[in-house]
């Protein structure tokens, strides 16, 4: 039996490290500003280029939370 054999089998014993509430709670936030900062952008958008790239106007919101409805 090989070196290499015995160490591609090999996985530690350590379980994966669940994240904190609080660095949770940070990335979720860090999450709604980019949402709202492209939600924000979105709507700058005129009727017609929403038009243009699938998007009814009065969804942009929903369209950028979850994408476009096929």
């Amino acid at each position: 039996m090989s070196f290499h054999s015995l160490s591609s089998t090999w996985a530690p014993a350590v379980p994966a490290r669940r994240d904190s509430l609080a660095l949770r709670l940070f990335r979720a936030l860090g999450q709604e500003i980019r949402i709202r900062r492209a939600i924000r952008e979105v709507n700058l958008l005129d009727e017609r280029t929403l038009i243009d790239i699938g998007m009814m106007p009065g969804s942009t919101e929903h369209a950028v939370r979850r994408g476009r409805c096929r």
